[in-house]
């Protein structure tokens, strides 16, 4: 495996044997190296940048002044600082012996139940908001007690000091790409900066088929529990048995 600095010599020279001239390529490299990590981060949910949380909630916030659906416990909780988003539809916690899992609402969900009367201790749903700092988990019914919940999340990873001349091995595996890919941003304007591009792209369409490969289990296809008998609140109908 390449390391940060090794990929930023390569990309440079390749750039160079191009076409494009210039000084100050090696800083310069160095941060679009980071740039390129931080915008798969953003765009791609890999495994690699996959971590477990957890989250204690308990009875006191009640949540940012005006919002509709204040009462304890609602929220806000903080999330990991690297937080991105979840990598799965379901959060779990353990109540009383028993599993328990919360499904994702968008927020203005929760804000929504907050208008109904409590009837459950048991949270059932979770919402996040990314636009605080760290990003913030909202959940309804409120506890009634300390409740641990356990979740995957997908995660930002931290920028790498001075990339150009760093020893560390950035986390992303396909490393072609990323030779290809900061090639082509060293090279802009140049036009031939596309040909390097496309090859990127090619190259990242490849690793993305085979990539935590999935062939190898059955897959389920899961109806959203909130709108059918055993998992929401919609209503049996008559004559019909689900």
């Amino acid at each position: 495996m390449l390391t940060a600095a090794q990929i930023c010599t390569l990309a440079c020279q390749d750039a160079r044997k191009a076409g494009s001239q210039g000084s100050g390529f090696s800083p310069t490299a160095g941060m679009k190296l980071n740039l390129i990590l931080n915008e798969l981060c953003v765009i791609y949910d890999f495994s690699v940048n996959t971590k477990p949380g957890t989250v204690l909630l308990t009875g006191s916030p009640v949540g940012p002044a005006g919002f509709v659906g204040m009462m304890p416990g609602v929220g806000p909780y903080a999330l990991p600082a690297d937080y991105l988003r979840m990598a799965q539809d379901e959060v779990v916690y353990n109540f009383q012996g028993a599993p328990k899992k919360m499904i994702n609402v968008d927020l203005s969900e929760i804000d929504l139940l907050g208008l109904e009367p409590l009837n459950s201790n048991c949270p059932e749903e979770f919402a996040t908001d990314l636009n605080t700092v760290p990003p913030s988990l909202y959940v309804w019914p409120p506890p009634q007690g300390a409740v641990t919940i356990n979740f995957r999340y997908s995660s930002l990873e931290s920028d790498i000091t001075t990339p150009e001349v760093s020893g560390l091995q950035p986390w992303m595996k396909l490393q072609t790409y990323l030779v290809c890919r900061l090639t082509a941003e060293l090279m802009k304007p140049d036009p031939r900066w596309k040909d390097f591009s496309v090859e990127a792209e090619a190259l990242m369409g490849k690793y993305l088929e085979s990539t935590d490969d999935n062939l190898g289990r059955a897959m389920v296809i899961k109806m959203d529990p909130r709108n059918f008998i055993g998992g929401g609140r919609l209503r049996r109908t008559k004559g019909f048995d689900f």
